[in-house]
């Protein structure tokens, strides 16, 4: 549980250790569901009352070099990334395509949210130190969701400050043993930020000296006081005196806080916690893995400072093809499922446990680090080597996918029956090998697709049959009285009949633009994207029986110049902007210009569903802007009519009616009803209308769901 109070003094003491002025711009990539995204970079901003920008997730995973490039445009001073990303930015940067980056305007980079590297951070600054980048920029911090966000942090210009240590000097409850080479290194996190306070503490909560390690404890206003309707959890996190036990081991150095890992079994991967006992029932859907005889747990990589992902399987007599096999197996189940590499799957004799059977997975970890797995490694490395052999492409569409494959996992050791988790696989080289895929073929491929056909064999086959999925990009048609609609719009159509009132399927959005745009520019503007598309010109009718669109040479649609004299006036005029629009009627969009007192020009902007998506939306928005400045926007290659046109093609209906014939045969016969006790009758037309509705379920009743649903074979929802 977080109050107003303790999000708020976090924030204040960001501001303050920080030093943020009215003079800093704020950008992240971090969700606002992320503690980091949303009170580091939504509610401080807030706060000092300056601007924030915020990239979507997945367009960083899918083009991360865009990070430092809006960093450069728009000049902004303070930013943020977990350790991953730092990583996956490195990866994908080619210099010679970034040459006109200025990031020397850039005076903090927060580097939180999971463990630090410092060979990470350094070969990041490395790279970019040539573009302008401060290497005392890089500022490491400490924190949790139950503090609001931050717990300490270095002072700024401080830089990268670390501390090589002895392996076996890292047991809690001893002392720390330096050393100049061979160590494990790691990463000061500064000192605790106004209003917190922090120890170290053994098992017995009694504080230890510096320089030895022990749990993390804090306490202070802005720590929450416990979990919401759970008074167990509650109990075991707070202390009698009434510290926080974070979960997290440490230790200081002249009252600055270094992390040594975390003391529960969690495996922290890519910024997420995963449950070991999570990850083994995943595995134990295979039928040949026994209850109680796998062991998940994560080990620290000190090269990267996260959690790799390790399986233990108690092995007696398998031979060396079926473990090879059942490796394969465990991989591609866990992968599918959470999107997680596993790094080894190790055979054991035993799975150790506490005389209560609990698992002892540090036991398994303690194994590993001390070299006991060591041969069975190295033998199971030679046998998969001697198994697969580098099988070089020999079709075109092989040697393409090959070329994909090796710029991705950045090896030209790739054959096509390589598997892609036996490579190393990730959701990350997944996503770029899709995206390398669609762009290089024009096919529609999808995740699902890659991840079952793993090699690029397999896909390379599936390519070459799948000419029913080209993306087309046919000849631009003339333009007719009436055109056929695609099967999209015909749905959509009839949910607007059944509620012709509803906001439902009307895309509303808002951005800001520079108040020396004036209200003639956007209006030319406008009338050229009007031009441009086709679907912006568009109306739709009944002829006959069947829905047509008719795309007209002008057209006539909504547009507002509104000048506002305070935050209420706006807030009003927002409200009654958007209506419903008339499909059969002129202009199914309409935009908006407010030029508040305070010289901040918003345009608004909406538009039907029936004409645009969420990335049409988006286009649209860029092109505004190119057109504007002045830009060059090259000519359309085909309009979604054409689209269409192809949709209807024997192929592509051919595909519909084998989908139509398997459903009518599946329900040839009567169709029972689903027979669901309700408390009102369901309306013949569905208003869309509805609301929340909160019932509270204590532990036990939790309890015995998931007992119930376990026994059962079904997952609680």
């Amino acid at each position: 549980m977080m109050t107003h109070e303790n999000l708020l003094t976090n924030a204040k003491a960001l501001v303050k250790v920080t030093e943020s002025t009215a003079s800093d711009t704020f950008l992240s990539w971090l969700p606002l569901t992320h503690d980091m995204g949303l009170v580091g970079f939504h509610l401080v901003p807030v706060l000092l009352g300056i601007d924030q920008f915020h990239m979507p997730t997945s367009l960083f995973v899918l083009r991360p070099q865009l990070w430092m490039q809006k960093m450069s445009d728009y000049r902004v001073s303070i930013t943020v990334s977990p350790n991953f990303g730092y990583k996956h930015f490195i990866t994908h940067y080619k210099a010679h395509k970034e040459a006109d980056l200025d990031l020397s305007g850039i005076r903090l980079i927060w580097n939180g949210a999971e463990p630090i590297s410092a060979d990470i951070c350094n070969r990041f600054l490395d790279l970019l130190e040539p573009k302008g980048l401060s290497r005392e920029s890089m500022y490491p911090g400490y924190g949790m969701a139950e503090a609001g966000l931050c717990v300490t942090s270095v002072k700024p210009n401080s830089g990268v400050n670390t501390i090589s240590l002895e392996r076996h000097s890292l047991r809690i409850g001893s002392k720390i043993k330096q050393v100049h080479s061979g160590g494990v290194v790691f990463v000061n996190v500064g000192v605790p930020l106004d209003d917190v306070e922090v120890r170290i503490c053994n098992e017995n909560n009694i504080i230890l000296e510096e320089e030895m390690v022990g749990y993390i404890q804090i306490k202070g206003k802005n720590v929450t006081q416990g979990y919401y309707n759970n008074h167990e959890a509650t109990h075991k996190a707070i202390t009698n005196d009434g510290w926080l036990v974070t979960g997290d081991l440490g230790f200081f150095v002249n009252n600055n806080l270094f992390v040594t890992g975390r003391a529960k079994d969690i495996i922290f991967v890519n910024g997420e916690n995963y449950y070991a006992n999570d990850i083994e029932r995943i595995i134990e859907k295979l039928e040949d893995v026994e209850l109680g005889k796998i062991a998940a747990c994560g080990i620290p990589n000190s090269d990267n400072q996260t959690d790799e992902l390790f399986v233990f399987v108690v092995s007696r007599n398998h031979s060396p093809e079926q473990l090879h096999d059942l490796v394969d197996r465990i991989k591609r189940l866990v992968y599918s499922d959470i999107g997680i590499e596993v790094t080894y799957v190790l055979p054991v004799k035993s799975i150790p446990k506490t005389t209560s059977g609990k698992f002892q997975r540090f036991k398994l970890r303690d194994m590993y680090l001390e070299g006991e797995f060591d041969t069975v490694i190295e033998a199971m490395s030679h046998y998969q080597s001697s198994k697969k052999e580098i099988v070089l492409p020999t079709t075109t569409t092989e040697k393409r996918l090959c070329s994909i494959w090796r710029d991705v996992f950045v090896s030209d050791e790739i054959g096509v029956e390589h598997d892609l988790f036996e490579l190393g696989g990730n959701s990350l080289k997944a996503v770029r090998i899709i995206s390398m895929i669609q762009q290089q073929f024009g096919v529609d491929v999808q995740l699902s697709d890659l991840l079952l056909r793993t090699t690029i064999r397999e896909m390379a086959e599936f390519l070459e049959k799948s000419n029913n999925s080209i993306i087309p990009k046919p000849f631009l048609q003339s333009i007719q009285d009436y055109s056929r609609t695609s099967y999209t719009q015909k749905r959509m159509y009839i949910l607007n009949q059944m509620a012709p009132e509803s906001m439902v399927y009307i895309i509303s959005v808002a951005w800001e633009i520079d108040s020396s745009i004036t209200w003639e520019q956007i209006v030319s503007t406008f009338e050229q994207l009007v031009q441009r598309h086709e679907s912006m010109r568009t109306t739709f009718e009944i002829v006959g029986q069947e829905l047509v669109q008719k795309v007209h040479e002008t057209i006539s649609y909504q547009s507002v110049l509104f000048h506002s004299g305070s935050n209420e006036e706006t807030e009003l005029f927002i409200r009654d902007f958007s209506k419903p629009f008339e499909l059969n009627k002129d202009g199914l969009f309409r935009y908006a210009l407010i030029k508040e007192s305070g010289q901040r020009n918003i345009i608004l902007f909406d538009i039907h569903h029936i004409i645009a998506d969420g990335i049409s939306v988006q286009r649209i928005i860029e092109e505004f802007h190119q057109v504007i400045d002045g830009g060059l926007i090259p000519p359309l290659e085909a309009r979604y009519k054409d689209f269409i046109d192809w949709q209807y093609e024997k192929g592509f209906i051919g595909r519909l009616n084998a989908q139509e014939a398997y459903w009518l045969k599946e329900y040839s016969a009567d169709i029972p009803l689903l027979d669901l006790p309700t408390d009102l009758v369901r309306p013949p037309i569905q208003n869309f209308e509805g609301d929340r509705v909160s019932q509270r379920i204590n532990s036990e009743l939790c309890k015995e769901l998931n007992e119930c649903a376990e026994f059962t074979g079904l997952r609680p929802i």
